[in-house]
């Protein structure tokens, strides 16, 4: 046995020398570290002897000239004593596997694949030499992968495909070659392995929650880490694109691809090189998500196999239907012997698993309530109600909320608030900037009832004047303050109490306070103050500019009341002018012939656009209209207009009643209205708010042609033609001068009706007193 004796004696000297080399190591460990290295062979373990007596700096130099055992021994001891070096890259200098040997030491495979280049004898282009053909002419990978001649049609999709495995002697190409599968050593599932942990194999989602780090702007925990200009590491949310040149079209634009390399690419030029084919389901030509026993699937298509499970013809159980029998019948994937897992590993539902093995309603459950919880990680109390509304949305379908996390700012909002603050409130969110999405976040707490209502339109202008008197002098705020807050809000909230605002309202109350700002500019600027303005002064100013500049009525009013000026001042009224702009009778019927009986309108332009040609409706009416405003009686509809009911003509009825009964035409929101009012007829972009009124105006505009006023004078002077002004004033809630004065427009006479009418009540009377003696 000289061998093994011969054996035995070079290991005990390897493990001496490193005894000598580590003194603070154990002498077993070291033994079992040379004993793991498994030196089958003489000439090896001679080579490393040799090599540990002649170098003292063996183990920290980091060289990578020595023999292949001694890169192992190195690799081993690395890891349990950090005065070891491990070798060194020759080229790059980075500690990696290094397989390729040259005269000067050790390379990786990157550097080996720069150095070892030669141009291609088919394309020409300078890469690495995948193999030879006949006379030596090199060839690259990619040419020699993407010749056909090296294919063979593969046993699975039939498509003429490099051949990746072989089984039973059949060939697969990479996409049909099954993948092995291990039970992973940490959930237990049978998946393929993505590594090896201490030879236990771990599944790619397990692999994805070991190797999670915070992101360093938003906080997420994600294994997919990249870097942001500014240096933080972040997830691919926060992730900024970086602008670069694209190496396809040259334009200098978000490259998402390529980034860490020297061919970045743009989003479109990207997808222009992705290959495409032929998608089993819908038959049209787009890159392949993946391949099913239906065959080449896109991504659409997947989703939508994931979402809508339906019944197997074959077993009758209700799952993904993922190919079909020789019936041509769909049947689900046990059915055709596909192992793909659709179960939750939460809830055990069949559906599209969307991250970490959930389900949406899983993983939108379980971000909920992450993102209303408080900074200690238990419930917002006060955010209960909108959690309640959220899994209730989540029930019916979960996807539009999963797009909410994602993308909405008023979601991200509404964390920050939850994690801050322990109670939240109006003011809370007053002090926030005058954004769209802070605007909506209101909506959905006072919705939902989180916060009490409040007038918004009127109430969300005290915020607003803060910001606007910031930067403004302190002469200017004095004056400015008080007049907003006890003269402008004080009448708009008089007439919110009678009569529910809109947004003009807001625009009205802005619109005067920033006329003031604007006049009190002026003063300074020539050296006037309103304590001694005279009233040629202010003529000047208001002959300056438009006819909005008479709006200053309501200031000079409320200046002269509080002393506030010297002389007397007075700003003449501007009264309303008569209207002047008509359709023609036969173009009015026309057009509300149109939208009655042309069924390519939209169906809530088409109600609309009768309103107001019909009745002379005005767009803030109409958006306010709820199902609870039609009523039937017998065959009748009536139409509640301002708590006066309004009979409809039936094909006008019917119209209103298809509304009434139609989904939404607008983006339905998140949560849902919570209020026991009726169902919007007009519903906006908002949870629990109307469409706008302006917006209604722009389509009826824009889509058909019809310009409101316009529309509305001739409505109404074809009611008030018919109609004496007491009746037009109760039936279409005007104002009684308002009526009259297009009683007086139409030059319509309705004395008689007048005096008819008395003397029918007198007859009344008379008849009642008789019978009553």
């Amino acid at each position: 046995m000289p061998g093994k004796e011969n054996m035995a004696l070079i290991l005990a000297a390897i493990t001496d020398r490193l005894e000598a080399l580590l003194p603070q190591a154990a002498p077993d460990s070291l033994a079992q570290t040379v004993e793991a290295l498994k030196l089958r062979r003489l000439g090896q373990a001679r080579e490393l002897r040799d090599y540990l007596s002649t170098h003292d700096d063996a183990l920290t130099s980091g060289d990578s000239d020595g023999p292949a055992p001694h890169l192992r021994l190195l690799d081993a001891l690395a890891a349990d004593h950090p005065q070891v070096v491990r070798a060194r890259c020759t080229d790059c200098g980075q500690q990696r596997t290094l397989r390729h040997r040259s005269p000067d030491g050790r390379r990786c495979v990157n550097c080996y694949a720069r150095r070892n280049v030669e141009p291609c004898g088919r394309c020409g282009k300078t890469r690495r030499t995948y193999t030879r053909e006949k006379g030596e002419r090199p060839v690259c990978d990619r040419c020699w992968r993407a010749d056909p001649a090296n294919w063979e049609p593969c046993f699975l999709c039939d498509q003429p495909k490099l051949v990746v495995a072989r089984i039973a002697g059949q060939p697969l190409c990479q996409v049909c070659a099954p993948r092995p599968t291990h039970r992973c050593g940490f959930c237990g599932r049978e998946a393929p392995a993505h590594a090896m942990v201490d030879e236990v194999p771990q599944c790619g989602i397990c692999y994805q929650k070991a190797h999670a780090r915070p992101c360093e702007k938003c906080g997420r925990e994600v294994s997919d880490r990249r870097f942001n200009p500014d240096g933080t590491r972040v997830c691919g949310r926060c992730w900024i694109i970086p602008m670069l040149d694209c190496s396809v079209c040259g334009e200098k634009k978000p490259c998402r691809q390529g980034t860490r390399g020297r061919w970045p690419r743009c989003t479109s030029c990207y997808r222009k090189t992705r290959p495409r084919r032929t998608c089993a389901r819908c038959h049209k030509d787009k890159v392949i998500h993946c391949r099913l026993p239906l065959g080449n699937v896109c991504s659409p298509c997947y989703t939508n196999i994931g979402r809508r499970p339906a019944q197997c013809a074959n077993c009758g159980q209700r799952r993904p239907l993922l190919g079909r029998d020789d019936q041509q019948r769909l049947i689900c994937g046990p059915c055709t012997d596909n192992d793909r897992d659709w179960s939750c590993r939460t809830c055990q539902n069949v559906a599209l698993r969307i991250a970490d093995g959930n389900c949406a309603a899983c993983v939108v459950h379980e971000r909920v309530d992450r993102l209303l919880s408080t900074r200690s990680g238990l419930p917002h109390p006060q955010l209960a109600p909108l959690r309640s509304l959220l899994a209730t949305e989540t029930e019916a379908d979960p996807y539009p909320i999963l797009a909410w996390l994602y993308r909405a700012e008023w979601a991200k909002l509404l964390g920050r608030l939850a994690d801050e603050h322990d109670h939240i409130t109006h003011t809370v969110l007053d002090a926030l900037p005058p954004r769209r999405h802070v605007q909506y976040l209101r909506t959905v707490l006072v919705n939902s009832g989180v916060l009490p209502q409040r007038d918004e339109h009127v109430d969300s202008t005290t915020p607003w004047l803060n910001e606007v008197l910031a930067d403004l002098p302190e002469t200017t705020v004095r004056i400015v303050r008080p007049y907003a807050m006890w003269s402008v809000l004080r009448q708009a909230r008089s007439r919110a109490r009678r009569r529910s605002p809109t947004r003009s309202v807001r625009k009205y109350i802005r619109s005067r306070i920033l006329l003031v700002i604007r006049f009190l500019k002026w003063l300074d600027t020539n050296g006037l103050s309103l304590e001694t303005l005279t009233q040629h002064e202010l003529d000047t100013w208001i002959d300056s500019g438009s006819v909005n500049h008479y709006r200053l009525r309501g200031f000079i009013n409320w200046a002269n009341a509080r002393s506030l000026t010297t002389h007397p001042l007075e700003v003449p009224w501007v009264g309303g002018e008569d209207p002047t702009e008509f359709l023609d009778e036969d173009q009015r019927w026309a057009l509300l012939k149109r939208c009655l009986d042309e069924e390519g309108i939209d169906l809530h332009l088409r109600v609309a656009a009768a309103l107001l040609l019909l009745y002379g409706f005005i767009p803030t009416q109409i958006v306010r209209l709820t199902t609870e405003d039609i009523s039937q009686v017998e065959e009748r509809t009536y139409l509640l207009l301002d708590s006066h009911p309004v009979l409809l003509p039936p094909r006008l009825a019917e119209l209103l009643a298809r509304l009434a009964d139609s989904p939404s035409f607008s983006r339905r929101p998140i949560v849902e209205n919570a209020a026991s009012q009726g169902k919007w007829l007009f519903p906006g972009f908002q949870p629990g708010i109307h469409m706008d009124h302006g917006r209604l105006t722009a389509e009826l505009n824009q889509k058909l042609g019809i310009r409101v006023r316009t529309a509305r004078n001739s409505a109404l002077c074809a009611l008030a033609a018919d109609l004496p002004a007491p009746v037009l004033a109760d039936l279409l809630r005007l104002h009684i001068s308002t009526a009259v004065r297009w009683t007086h427009l139409v030059r319509r006479d309705w004395t008689s009706f007048i005096a008819a009418q008395k003397a029918r009540s007198s007859g009344a009377v008379s008849a009642h007193t008789a019978r009553s003696e």
